[in-house]
């Protein structure tokens, strides 16, 4: 041991030096804040958990730390020793066993994650973090610093100790041996235990330490002691200096060279900065170790360094912060703290927007939806715009208020779906059917209380009073008012997208909800009160008090009652895959996934493509058009399917008139190709002025007729003619002397007659035991015979009368059947209802 006094400062006194020619002794960083940190360094410089500095010159492959409390450890760290001529270099091998993920022989681009594990590169270091309380540093040549939370106390064992605040027991080998002074071991070599490569050669127990000469190891003690003094005097307190001192000395008398020297003097400044205390500018003190430029030489990186992406601070078990080249940060000589975007520095303002994946520069403006965002340093600033906002009932159960709270609702009434709050400007109900479960029957939509503004739209596609709604596409029906609400219409699908303008913001009641951004009072009933299930919810908003519809029955899954449909249920996973992949981005599939399951289950097949299209529509609201039917039968000829189609200037009708519409409407179904148009009479598309075969172009040169007043069966039938007042409608009619009929033209005396929903041909009879009649020219011939009339009364309380009237009627009294009272003879029958018990 020695007293170190330095000739250039007369009466410092040093601690004892930890080194003599012939053997390398243990010693104790005593300082207060190392923080639980193992690390490696220099030539063969090792320090524990617990802070017991060793020198060992092994060359082999040794188990830095690894989980020994465990049948499979967690973790094992290897140090992997290279020694090139006089240098040694660290390679470091880390196994995690984590959710049984194994990730080997293969190139990862950084920065990965993998089983909760991040690796990246921040400066001069390959960084890997994991969330069980792991962190490893690694500079790329002989540096390697493990830092482990709490929770691993007394885990561990290795070179880097069991870390239990313990110095004294750290060289514990796996045979439970210590060496409490000296890393000879009389009987287990410390390196036999922990290398891991059987064949490589063990190191000598009387191995000599680096300094082979008293002279070099003085004129090494000289330069290394610059660590005693400024500007390294600031970190004393929290880093013991001497075990770096030590390592300078032994580093030196191996290779007495300025890199040499410098590395030294790095180490001892890392080893401050990651316990949160850098040594800021002591390169101003030492020319000779700057070679690179000072303005990119950062002292204290953050381990968290702020990003145009985001800014937190370092927690759990990563180090402090770091050294290295990085972006400068607000410096003297640099003022101006710039942040690391894709390899370059560049100012916060600079920073680009992402937008679901892509990069904007900045000012770069981006629509989105009625609001219009423009980059501004890395944040998008958008306008406040007020936006349309639409509540949709999806496969005839699945309800989206305008807020956006989603609800099941399973009734079988008719309900309020919403209706204007302090006013009757508006109401739109739901008349719901029995199908094989429950169905919308119609939609109908009451302007001002007014019946004679009333609009029903059918399942089935009728339309019943007030005037006719324009066809969207071939899927959707759109009605629009003048107020600021439009509806659309899948009748088959059972789809409902209820739309209103943001002036109705706080003024809506009814299934759809409050439209007040509080999806909390969304289940608001008439009375004033919040209901608190989806099933009261409904309830409380029937239209009638008639129709009982039960408020505490369990919602079953209808895949455990309809096993035959779960085929249908499996293909719901087309939702979250590649098909769909364009728009996750925009919306999570994760309910719909979960709807279509229920909805595939309840009725198969068709429900399956409702949801499909439902999240589709979904999607191209934000520009992700997905074409989930590769193969779309119901497109007719001539037309193409689109997931949104636009009816604006698209028909005939729009050429010879003016239409209300708004060119950005769209949705899912069949549309016509570019320059042609849909014909409304044949229901197709067709170019300007083209006509199938057995037709003629009206051009409505002509004051009347056209389209519009086409003959067709069914006016010939009716004996309709064209109103004086119908304005002409340019299309494709039947010449002359024939009429309409689906689409073909027939000459008068050839039109079929209908019956229950079938065509009979001219010259066909129907018959029975009551008429006889035959077709001809559309109309139907009858002659008539005495037929007996029937009255049906059936389980206690349903009637059918003589002439079809059907009503019930229950009552415990004896009533009169029928009674018939002539001059000549007298009928009486009486019936009564008895209970039998």
């Amino acid at each position: 041991r020695f007293q170190l006094q330095t000739p250039h400062r007369p009466g410092v006194s040093c601690p004892p030096a930890p080194f003599s020619p012939g053997t390398i002794e243990m010693l104790p960083n005593q300082g207060q804040d190392r923080d639980g940190i193992c690390r490696s360094w220099g030539q063969h410089h090792y320090e524990t958990f617990d802070g017991i500095y060793f020198y060992f010159p092994g060359t082999c492959s040794y188990i830095l730390a690894q989980d020994c409390h465990s049948a499979t450890p967690q973790y094992t760290v290897w140090s992997i020793k290279v020694v090139v001529g006089q240098y040694a270099f660290t390679l470091v091998k880390v196994a995690l066993s984590i959710c049984n993920i194994l990730v080997c022989c293969c190139r990862l681009s950084l920065p990965h994650t993998i089983g909760g594990v991040f690796i990246e590169r921040l400066a001069d270091y390959l960084l890997v973090k994991s969330v069980f309380g792991f962190s490893l540093a690694w500079d790329g040549e002989s540096g390697v610093y493990l830092k482990m939370s709490e929770d691993h106390q007394g885990v561990p064992c290795g070179l880097c100790g069991n870390f239990n605040h313990l110095s004294g027991d750290d060289l514990t080998t796996a045979r439970g041996k210590t060496g409490l002074h000296y890393l000879k071991l009389p009987d287990t070599p410390y390196n036999y235990i922990y290398y891991t490569i059987r064949h490589c050669p063990a190191v000598d127990l009387d191995f000599n330490g680096p300094c082979q000469s008293e002279s070099d190891m003085d004129d090494a003690i000289e330069k290394c002691s610059a660590l005693l003094f400024f500007p390294f005097l600031s970190c004393h307190q929290h880093i013991d200096p001497n075990p770096f001192v030590a390592s300078c000395v032994s580093d030196l008398c191996v290779s007495d060279d300025e890199d040499t020297f410098c590395k030294a003097l790095v180490e001892y400044t890392r080893a401050c900065s990651h316990v949160g205390y850098p040594v800021r500018e002591w390169r101003d003190s030492f020319p000779s170790c700057s070679k690179i430029p000072l303005i990119l030489t950062v002292y204290c990186i953050s381990c968290c360094p702020p990003t145009c992406t985001f800014e937190k601070e370092c927690l759990g078990t990563n180090l402090h912060c770091l050294d290295g080249c990085y972006c400068p940060d607000g410096t003297k000589v640099l003022p101006l703290s710039l942040i690391l975007q894709n390899g370059t520095c560049i100012a916060v303002s600079q920073c680009p927007c992402v937008y679901h994946g892509t990069s904007y520069g900045q000012g770069h403006v981006l629509p989105q939806g009625c609001s219009v965002c423009v980059c501004m340093g890395g944040v998008w600033n958008c306008t406040e715009n007020n936006c349309t906002a639409e509540c949709s009932v999806v496969g005839d159960v699945f309800v989206t208020t305008f807020d956006g709270r989603m609800f099941l609702q399973p009734g079988a009434c008719q309900y309020v779906l919403a209706k204007s709050r302090t006013s009757n400007k508006f109401i739109v109900t739901l008349q719901y059917t029995t199908c094989a479960e429950v169905c919308i029957q119609s939609v109908t939509l009451v302007l001002d209380e007014d019946m004679t503004r009333q609009i029903t739209l059918t399942r089935e596609g009728e339309v019943i009073f007030g005037v006719n709604p324009a066809p969207l596409t071939t899927v959707f029906t759109l009605l629009k008012t003048d107020i600021g609400l439009q509806i659309l219409y899948d009748g088959q699908g059972g789809r409902i997208y209820l739309q209103i303008e943001n002036y109705w913001r706080g003024l809506t009641l009814g299934l759809c909800g409050t439209f007040n951004g509080n999806l909390r009072d969304d289940f608001l009933s008439p009375s004033g009160m919040i209901e608190g299930t989806p099933q009261l919810h409904s309830n409380a908003w029937k239209v009638s008090s008639a129709c009982i519809a039960p408020v505490n029955i369990p919602i079953i899954d209808p895949c455990e009652m309809n096993q035959h449909n779960v085929y249908y249920a499996n293909q719901c996973e087309i939702l979250v895959g590649s098909v769909f992949a364009p728009c996750h981005g925009y919306i999570s599939p994760n309910v719909y996934q979960q709807q279509c399951r229920y909805q595939a289950c309840r009725c198969g097949g068709s429900c399956l493509c409702t949801v499909l299209a439902h999240y589709a529509y979904l999607c191209s609201k934000h520009g992700a058009d997905i074409n989930f039917r590769p193969h779309v039968s119901e497109c007719g000829e001539w037309m193409l399917y689109h997931s949104c189609v636009s009816s604006c200037g698209r028909s005939c009708r729009a050429l010879f008139g003016p239409e209300t519409c708004d060119p950005a409407e769209c949705a899912e179904g069949c549309g016509c190709p570019h320059n042609s148009y849909y014909d409304d009479v044949r229901q197709h598309s067709t170019e300007v002025g083209e006509c199938p075969e057995g037709k003629v172009y009206h051009s409505c040169n002509e004051q009347r007729g056209g389209v519009a007043c086409a003959p067709t069966c069914r006016n010939l039938m009716l004996n309709m003619t064209c109103p004086p007042n119908t304005p002409c409608i340019p299309g494709c009619v039947c010449p002359p002397g024939l009429v309409l009929h689906h689409g073909e033209c027939y000459y008068p005396e050839n039109c079929p007659c209908a019956w229950l929903g079938l065509e009979y041909l001219p010259g066909e009879t129907v018959e029975t035991p009551c008429y006889r009649c035959v077709c001809h020219r559309g109309y139907f011939n009858c002659s008539y015979s005495p037929c007996p009339a029937v009255c049906t009364v059936y389980s206690d309380r349903h009637y059918h009368t003589f002439d079809g009237l059907e009503y019930d009627y229950h009552s415990d009294c004896q009533v009169y059947l029928i009674k018939v009272s002539h001059a000549s003879s007298q009928l009486h029958l009486s019936t009564q209802s008895e209970v039998f018990l």
